[in-house]
């Protein structure tokens, strides 16, 4: 029997440039896709949902799950620790064929190694550094010297864009959903996605 195999979509790019919102309406969109929600020591944002857009602990409790092991991989990233835990990366495995992860560049070099063609990768940018900018100082939860590190930190993930499989340029947030879309529509459709002997299955519908 023909099965199709499913897959994990990893979303980066630097902080502002929308990831999040991307995620969230391609799984609002399609039952198949779902989130790994990731954990992380830095303070929640207004919008942010504990369990649903992350899973938030103090420092101290972030580095006892790391001691125990729970962690598929972990790093630190504006002076914060963002990690992904064995646990909620197998319960949205169970539930989706396309599981999302939104992690940051060190993140989804440990996830290209792991998994190889089970990977697909997409760095997500805006349209300038500029724009970035302005979209940090409109989302008002960083200020000062916070705000200057996460646009230095920009310039220094945008170099790694060329090693993603694919780019996405956020420039309106409708068009950029409808490229998401468009990847993991793709992706579902390739040769290797699927288990079984192709040709004997399509000839034995004659």
């Amino acid at each position: 029997m023909l099965r199709r195999k499913g897959f994990t979509l990893i979303v980066s790019g630097p902080s502002g440039a929308g990831k999040s919102s991307l995620c969230r309406a391609i799984v609002a969109g399609d039952a198949g896709v779902g989130m790994c929600v990731t954990t992380t020591t830095r303070p929640p944002r207004p919008d942010e949902v504990e369990g649903r857009d992350r899973f938030f602990l103090s420092e101290e409790a972030f580095r006892e799950r790391v001691r125990q092991g729970a962690f598929a991989e972990w790093a630190s990233v504006h002076g914060f620790l963002y990690g992904t835990t064995r646990e909620a990366l197998r319960a949205a495995q169970e539930h989706h064929d396309v599981v999302i992860l939104d992690v940051d560049v060190q993140g989804a070099k440990h996830w290209r190694q792991q998994l190889q063609e089970a990977c697909v990768t997409v760095f997500v940018v805006p349209p300038s550094l500029a724009g970035l900018k302005q979209r940090l100082i409109g989302r008002g939860t960083d200020a000062g010297e916070d705000l200057e590190r996460r646009i230095e930190n920009a310039r220094e993930e945008m170099a790694h864009a060329g090693s993603y499989g694919y780019l996405i340029i956020n420039d309106r947030i409708e068009d950029a959903v409808s490229l998401l879309r468009a990847i993991v529509a793709a992706e579902r459709c390739r040769s290797i996605r699927y288990e079984g002997d192709i040709v004997k299955e399509m000839m034995s519908g004659e």
